[in-house]
């Protein structure tokens, strides 16, 4: 018994005699992207489609997507929109504070309004193997008059979803 408390003793006080590798100050929050002059008012809500996939070697992975609403704030008439979804892989990482992670998974979509429709553009949009989504943009933006907004240095538009999740139960 002697030796396994001279053991722990020995233990406890090589951890606190170590300096740690990361300490409080080392943490750093990154604010999340924002948009810079956007043309266009958007929103952007998390969705999943909350199955659980069998681990076979072919397995697509983990599904995740968002619910995207683009409106044009001066009622001018959207025809369509190109838009990024940003996520992040599901393998595991480790960062020192400050660095930035090379495991970013992007996915273009080009999305179109019915012609006959005065509402938003909405779409779902999902993504494959990702473990979460970090954010949208909208690259460019095409009006029914022929006019186009482009993505710029002065002007973008980046939104990060929300960060409920609606879940819901078998029925």
């Amino acid at each position: 018994m002697r030796s396994l408390s001279n053991y722990l003793f020995l233990t406890i006080a090589a951890a606190l005699t170590v300096p740690s590798a990361f300490s409080a100050t080392d943490a750093v929050l990154k604010a999340p992207p924002v948009s810079k002059n956007c043309p266009m008012v958007f929103s952007v809500e998390q969705r999943s489609d909350g199955k659980t996939l069998p681990a076979e070697k072919n397995a697509k992975g983990p599904a995740r997507g968002v619910h995207i609403t683009v409106q044009d704030p001066k009622d001018q008439k959207l025809h369509s929109a190109e838009v990024v979804l940003h996520g992040l892989s599901p393998k595991g990482r480790v960062l020192p504070a400050g660095s930035q992670s090379g495991d970013e998974l992007t996915k273009n979509f080009h999305l179109v309004r019915d012609e006959h429709s005065d509402q938003p553009i909405t779409a779902d949009l999902w993504m494959h193997n990702i473990a979460a989504v970090r954010s949208v943009s909208i690259t460019a933006i095409e009006y029914t008059d022929g006019t186009r907004w482009q993505e710029s240095k002065n002007s973008s538009c980046i939104a990060t979803p929300n960060r409920v999740m609606h879940v819901s139960g078998a029925h």
